[in-house]
Formats: C-alpha cells, structure tokens, sequence
C-alpha cells in the first residue's frame, strides 16, 4: 500500500509536537517550588508553656519570667509572649525558610544560679528544620530547643507559623550542669510556638 509523503510528514509533525509537549510537562513537574522570601516587619511569638513541663521545673526548684518587653500570662497554660523586630529577618513562606529575630527573652533561676536567655531566633532550613536560638551567659547563640512539626500558613500581610518545642542534646547536658539537675531531658517538650509574622 502506498503512502502519500504529504500525509507521513503530517504523521511525523504531529508526533514530534506530542513529544516535546510531554518533555515540556515533565520538566515543569520536577521543578522545584520557587523561592518566595518576605521581610519580616514585626508581630509576636507565643509560647505556650506545657504544663507538665512547667509543674517538673517548679517542683525542682525553678522561677521562671520574661524579659521585658516580653510578657508572662500565667493561667490555665502559662504563656509567653516575644515582640517580633520590627526589621526582624526574612522568611519564606514556600521554602518554610529565613530567620526571625525577637526582643526580651526568657530568664529561669533556680537556687543562686539565674541564666538570661536573649536574641531569640527563629531559624528554619527545608532539609535542618526550625530551632529556637538564644544567647545564655554572653555565649553565642544556640538552640534552646528544636521546633518539631512545623506548619507555616499564609494570609494577606501575615504569615504563621506553629510547631512544638523540643529539648535535645547537647542543650539539656548544659541546661542541666548550670542548674546542678537532671529534671532537663531529651524529648521534653517546652510547648508550642505560635510565630505570627506580619510582612
């Protein structure tokens, strides 16, 4: 049977056309999401204190308060509150990544020993995950705990973020030789952080 060269070159066109259009398609599904950073330009952290968490630390002999203009409520669930800068970072709501910087900070005594704990950030890494950074004793900034499960929601001018506070090593080793305790221990929950950033 003869073909006509007309309708094979037809034939051939419209399977080339196909081609690249699924080569097309391909490429736009393996693209990763694009970077979408917003500055940062204040709000506030809520920490909502876990309450076994909270009853361990004043059974061993801990007082616990914030540094101004952070605030305490106390209550059903204690909770502390930490202005977010008004310059405070820069984060990115699709990449869930940046660093979020606060004012006042977190002061705990127990006995004769009292650490500050200030410069609270808020850093997040698509592969690290969050943490909560502090500087204690005039030392660099470390974690204070670890911010598991976060979720990050956007709507307009505002972007929030939730997770729970974790302690680990080596934070609970230093937190426990200052205070001279062993109530401090790895997968201790402080409680959860509500980040509500306006941008």
């Amino acid at each position: 049977m003869a073909i006509s060269t007309g309708s094979w070159r037809f034939r051939t066109m419209i399977v080339s056309v196909m081609c690249v259009a699924a080569i097309t398609i391909a490429a736009i599904a393996a693209r990763p999401a694009e970077a979408f950073p917003r500055q940062v330009k204040g709000g506030q952290t809520a920490l909502e204190v876990n309450i076994n968490t909270f009853l361990a630390l004043i059974n061993d002999g801990f007082s616990a308060t914030t540094i101004a203009p952070a605030t305490l409520q106390y209550g059903a669930t204690p909770t502390a509150y930490f202005p977010i800068r008004s310059s405070g970072g820069v984060f990115d709501p699709i990449q869930g990544s940046g660093l979020v910087a606060h004012k006042g900070g977190l002061r705990m005594s127990k006995g004769s020993t009292t650490v500050d704990t200030t410069n609270l950030t808020i850093k997040c890494d698509p592969v690290l995950n969050c943490s909560l950074l502090g500087t204690g004793l005039k030392l660099v900034p470390t974690e204070v705990v670890q911010i598991q499960n976060p979720k990050v929601k956007r709507s307009p001018g505002t972007i929030t973020l939730t997770g729970v506070g974790v302690f680990r090593e080596p934070t609970v080793t230093v937190l426990n030789t200052l205070f001279n305790t062993t109530v401090f221990q790895a997968g201790m929950e402080l409680g959860v952080l509500t980040a509500t950033m306006k941008v």
